[in-house]
């Protein structure tokens, strides 16, 4: 096992049952969930090979015209340095993105755990150790449950925390102010 983060089980009550969430390991969720996510994000390499084909087909086609006056070969010239600097900076930018946008923490990994796929799939993937029995459309109904209330929402991203080693925000008690009178 390449690492467990210090979480613990925790406990949801939703849909008139309790449901026993696993650790947020890293072999078993972290995992699943980041190979699930690859299936549902664009690979930014291969978005770069399909922009920088198509800019190498205009390339081709103007650099096999070679007809027109020195002005026109000159513009086709200029169009082609300027496609084969966008190439670069496409497939530069691919590489950067390819090595980050499945990270936990990155902006693209962020989005699909925040949407209602991606939220029911990491629920779904902590829930799936204590009940086997579940599917990605209970861990949804789950979430519907607790998000149908603001203390379920509550109740919901306490025992996430808890289960990624998270102290839970403490509740601070309602502070009274008492008027003195003079």
């Amino acid at each position: 096992m390449r690492g467990t983060f210090h979480g613990k089980q925790a406990e949801l009550q939703a849909l008139g049952q309790t449901w026993r969430l696993s650790r947020f390991e890293m072999d078993s969720v972290l995992d699943a969930f980041t190979d699930w996510a690859r299936k549902q994000l664009p690979d930014p390499l291969e978005v770069a090979r399909v922009q920088i084909e198509k800019m190498a087909r205009e390339e081709i086609g103007l650099a096999r015209n070679a007809s027109g006056t020195p002005v026109e070969k000159q513009e086709r010239e200029d169009r082609i340095a300027a496609l084969k600097l966008q190439q670069e900076r496409i497939l530069e930018s691919a590489m950067t993105r390819a090595t980050s946008y499945l990270a936990w923490q990155g902006a693209e990994m962020k989005t699909i755990r925040e949407s209602h796929r991606g939220a029911a799939q990491l629920l779904y993937l902590l829930l799936r150790k204590h009940h086997p029995e579940i599917g990605t459309d209970t861990a949804l109904n789950i979430l519907m449950d607790l998000g149908s209330s603001e203390a379920g929402q509550r109740q919901l991203r306490q025992a996430i925390q808890i289960t990624m080693g998270q102290a839970p925000p403490a509740v601070e008690p309602e502070k009274k102010t008492v008027a003195l009178a003079c």
